[in-house]
Formats: structure tokens, C-alpha cells, sequence
């Protein structure tokens, strides 16, 4: 038997055992398509129960997600019951909020409640931020993690995707262009920012509350990011109309400044499309996972939309020096 083999039974072993004690067996899992990440997860046949299978060799983020969920019920929002965990294992038994997600029900008739319904809960987190004590152990959404997270661009886009390489002053300027707007821009660090606010990670349940899922990255910063990734999401992206209409119905709840609401939005979309275009890259091309590409036209779009404002001229001038299109 090769290595992978043995590891693939220890590990069919140790679920087995893990769902034995809860009377569980491997003819009621039905397993669900899997997203972007390495984490499998399988529904529980006559159960509202769901198996998280998270494998300690990808390196993914249980300890965090089981603290992010926590505080979100405190919250008094809707994240999953933990019934049963074993983090060193990466196994989880969770509620199983069902199939509702917003990709698979949005449409043009319910689009403007959901959404609404959406920015609500980021109103929640914008509002403890402000008022409830700062959420101890939590890390800074910082500038040197957004870098980090831009870098992805300059490596599998541009360089695996486009077989064009930067030169290390080349990208020096990015950093030091980035850096600059996001001091004069982000004044906030204080949020519960879920990074992954987006329409495969939001579930409509059957009682209309709306369940978060994939929070495991989550980070204390500005409220603005999650809402970008909501208006300007690659992978359903909504009317000019519609977008406007969010950004003030999110003012209206939180009562932030609606002109930095705006810019913040432009700052944060700019840089968490370059990320996803990186990553997008980086599962065609290290994962084999070509089908996210799609989204890639999506995300150049809201880059270039923004790179027209003139408080980010800086970035513009940097894509036009280096030849990059977008």
C-alpha cells in the first residue's frame, strides 16, 4: 500500500470513529461541492447536521473558525452550532443551515430584500465594533497582510498566467502606493471583518435569517471591506443602480460617512480583486482548478472602474508605468 493510501484509510478510520459515538455512519454522509478551499464537508442524510473534514495537513483554520463562531452567536447572529470537535484532527460535526444559498436563489424579483437583508448583518458587526470591548487575540486586518495578499497577484497572474515578471522596484512602488492610500484612507481598524462576505458563503434558512459560513479568516478592521465584497462580488455582480442603493441603505444603518464609505469601498475592492485574482490563478494552475477563471473579467472590471477615481490616481499611473491592462 503507497503512503497516500494508508494515510487516506487512518484517515477513513478516524471519521468513522468520530461519527460512531454520535451513531453516524458512512452510508448517511452525502458529500457536498466542495469551494475553493481544501475543507470537505458532507451533509447528514435525516440530520440537520453537517461533517466538517478538515484535514491538519492543509493547514486549515478550525481553531479560528470554532472563536469567530462563537463570538458571531454572541453577536446574536446566525453562525453554525459546534455539537462535536476534535480540532487536532480537523474534524466537526455543525448545523446544517441547508442549500439556500444566495448564488442559488438571488434573483432580479428578491435581489434588493437580500442584499438589504445582507448589509444588516454587517451592520451588526460595524455596530459592536464600535461599542463592544475590543475582541481580545483577534488580529489587525493590517497593511502588511493586505501586501501579502496582492503579492498573489504579482506571482500567478502576472507571472504564471501572463509569463510577465516585475522587477523587484517595480513592486517596491506598488507597496509604497498601497501603503500611502491605505493610511490616508482606512482610519478604522476595529470591525469583525468575515473577509469572505460573499453570495457562496451566505445561506438563507428556512426561518429567512441569513447563515454565515467560512469566517475562519476573519480579522478586526474596517467595516467597508466585507461591504465591497458584497456590492462588487466577481461572482454575481449587481446594477450600478442596485450598488448605489446598498451603499447608502449601509450609511443609513451604521451612520458612517457615506464619501469615505465610498472611497473605502474603491481602496478595498481594488486590493481584494487583485487577491482573488492571484488566487484564482493559483488554483488553475497549482490546484488544477481552472473553473474560477471565469471570474477573472469580473474582478478586472471593479479594478478598473475604481483606478478612475482620482483620490487612487497613484495605483492608475502604477498600472500604466508597468503595462499592465486590467
Amino acid at each position: 500500500m503507497s503512503l497516500k493510501a494508508d494515510y487516506a484509510l487512518q484517515r477513513k478510520n478516524l471519521i468513522g470513529s468520530f461519527l460512531e459515538s454520535e451513531n453516524i455512519t458512512f452510508k448517511s454522509l452525502i458529500k457536498i461541492k466542495s469551494d475553493a478551499s481544501h475543507r470537505k464537508y458532507y451533509r447528514i442524510q435525516n440530520k440537520k447536521l453537517l461533517l466538517m473534514d478538515a484535514d491538519p495537513r492543509t493547514n486549515e483554520k478550525l481553531t479560528s473558525f470554532v472563536k469567530i463562531d462563537k463570538i458571531l452567536l454572541n453577536y446574536g447572529l446566525t453562525a453554525p452550532k459546534i455539537y462535536k470537535k476534535d480540532i487536532l484532527n480537523g474534524l466537526m460535526l455543525l448545523e446544517d443551515f441547508g442549500e439556500d444559498t444566495f448564488s442559488k436563489i438571488l434573483n432580479k424579483k428578491n435581489e434588493k430584500i437580500m442584499y438589504k437583508n445582507a448589509l444588516e448583518v454587517l451592520s451588526v458587526l460595524d455596530n459592536k465594533g464600535k461599542t463592544a470591548p475590543t475582541i481580545k487575540g483577534l488580529k489587525k486586518y493590517t497593511i502588511n497582510e493586505q501586501l501579502k495578499e496582492t503579492s498573489l497577484f504579482f506571482e500567478w497572474y502576472l507571472r504564471e498566467h501572463l509569463g510577465k515578471k516585475l522587477d523587484k522596484d517595480s513592486i517596491l512602488s506598488f507597496e509604497l502606493n498601497l501603503k500611502k492610500l491605505y493610511k490616508k484612507i482606512c482610519t478604522k481598524n476595529r470591525t469583525l471583518v468575515l473577509r469572505d462576505f460573499h453570495v457562496d458563503n451566505l445561506i438563507r434558512r428556512a426561518d429567512k435569517k441569513i447563515g454565515l459560513i467560512d469566517f475562519q479568516d476573519a480579522l478586526l478592521g474596517s467595516s467597508s471591506y466585507d461591504l465591497s465584497s458584497i456590492v462588487e462580488d466577481v461572482r454575481r455582480p449587481i446594477s450600478r443602480e442596485l450598488k448605489d442603493m446598498l451603499i447608502k441603505y449601509f450609511h443609513k444603518l451604521t451612520k458612517e460617512d457615506l464619501e469615505k464609505l465610498k472611497i473605502e469601498i474603491a481602496y478595498f475592492s481594488i486590493q481584494r480583486n487583485m487577491k482573488i485574482i492571484g488566487i484564482f490563478s493559483r488554483l488553475k494552475y497549482r490546484d488544477n482548478k481552472p473553473r474560477y477563471m471565469k471570474y477573472i473579467p469580473n474582478a478586472k472590471n471593479f479594478i478598473r472602474n475604481h483606478l478612475e477615481k482620482q483620490e487612487l490616481r497613484i495605483l492608475k499611473d502604477w498600472f500604466e508605468a508597468n503595462r499592465i491592462n486590467v
